[in-house]
């Protein structure tokens, strides 16, 4: 596994961070802010200017983009204008080369799973919560909600509220409607959600083999989804997290 940001192999302590996270179990917030990856990214923060400006960063321009990745077990609390199972905020974000000129990139969220998320920020969605572009819009597809409880003055069940610019386009999505959020969140909607969003119950809807049928869809642009009784509570994960090899090291 390779730090795209230095190039270098992603440290041990990383490593056990992130396996531990996968599987569901708490790490400390001082032992994360404590990795030597973190702290690398950290020096690249600038108050002064949008970080995606700063020099040296044209070997991340796909730093925007999540995909593939699960969450579970989340909460955010008020002091938080936007919280969302993935992202705070999904900006369609300029990026720049050394002395060229800035392109926009919409910044995908895609293959996206997040159960259990609890939040009172301002814009509270399953997602993210706020969703805007300055120019390009961005993708959420292939992604699920399931387990969320959101108590802030905007919210939804992919994205809490539409920001002031260019919405989002959100397709082949599956939420659940146990306490009947609205897929977008707010009065002002820029965002569309027009393919295959599919409210279903939380703990039956996600946790049969057709949801893998939306998910996977051709359309979807993502097609890794997979689903077992015994894995990660029959919710779906991507295939390429190894929960058997995870399971046999904690072991």
């Amino acid at each position: 596994m390779i730090n795209k940001l230095t190039g270098e192999p992603v440290s041990e302590e990383m490593q056990s961070v992130l396996k531990r996270l996968a599987a569901n179990e708490s790490v400390p917030e001082a032992e994360i802010m404590a990795l030597k990856e973190i702290k690398e990214a950290n020096s690249c923060i600038s108050s002064s200017k949008p970080t995606i400006e700063l020099k040296n960063r044209a070997g991340i321009q796909n730093a925007c983009s999540v995909t593939g990745c699960l969450a579970n077990n989340i909460t955010a609390n008020g002091y938080v204008k936007s919280a969302g199972g993935i992202a705070g905020t999904a900006y369609g974000v300029k990026l720049y080369n050394d002395g060229e000129k800035a392109r926009y990139s919409g910044g995908n969220i895609i293959g996206c799973g997040v159960r259990t998320f609890t939040s009172t920020a301002d814009n509270s969605g399953g997602i993210v919560g706020t969703a805007t572009a300055d120019n390009s819009s961005a993708y959420i597809k292939s992604c699920y909600v399931a387990n969320i409880y959101l108590n802030g003055k905007n919210n939804g069940g992919i994205a809490g509220a539409d920001g002031n610019k260019k919405g989002h386009k959100i397709t082949y999505c599956l939420v659940d409607n146990s306490n009947k959020y609205p897929v977008i969140g707010g009065s002002k909607l820029r965002s569309t959600a027009k393919v295959m969003i599919l409210s279903v119950p939380a703990d039956t809807g996600l946790t049969v083999e057709g949801v893998l049928s939306v998910l996977n869809a051709n359309a979807s642009g993502y097609s890794y989804w997979e689903r077992s009784d015994s894995i990660n509570g029959g919710y779906p994960y991507p295939k390429k997290i190894d929960f058997e090899s995870l399971t046999a090291e904690r072991k």
